[in-house]
């Protein structure tokens, strides 16, 4: 038989995904915004991109290895924004439905409501895993982005050529 401090227990784990779940959320926005952002500027500055690769030794590959590794970026924040199933604790018409023509005791109650929220912290948290995993690639992914576009920039300089 489950105790109120156990119970409660088990509750907090539930709410502890339940908050990280909302962390996650508000982490992947900005990580879209900031790779978003990133993105764009170099579209909007494409013109400028093209003419630089031109009148440098930088080959277009470099470039578009670059490209190809900041639009991962995006592809795994994107990932990590995707509605994630998430497991409620209980089905309260279902729970009344079993009261039947006699009502559990609170123990009995509180046995049941320890189940379900430790199934539903577990899979939960499963969830925000996957979602902490793909948003790390992410992070990891327009550093290396970033840093890659500083080595391009900085070669570039070094073997500009005027015409």
């Amino acid at each position: 038989m489950a105790t109120d401090k156990q119970l409660e227990f088990f509750r907090y784990l539930f709410e502890h995904e339940a908050k990280r779940y909302e962390h996650l959320a508000e982490r992947a926005k900005l990580y879209f915004a900031v790779i978003s952002f990133y993105l764009g500027a170099i579209a909007f500055k494409f013109e400028d991109v093209a003419k630089f690769v031109r009148q440098s030794a930088v080959p277009v590959l470099v470039v578009a290895i670059n490209g190809a590794i900041a639009t991962a970026a995006l592809v795994f924040c994107v990932l990590a924004m995707q509605i994630r199933p998430y497991e409620a604790i209980a089905d309260p018409e279902d729970i009344i439905k079993r009261f039947g023509s006699q009502q559990p005791t609170d123990a009995d109650f509180n046995d049941e409501r320890l189940v379900e929220f430790t199934v539903a912290a577990r899979r939960n948290g499963g969830e925000n895993e996957r979602t902490a995993r793909y948003l790390a690639i992410s992070a990891a992914l327009l550093l290396v982005s970033v840093v890659f576009s500083m080595f391009v920039f900085v070669l570039g300089i070094a073997t500009w050529r005027t015409a």
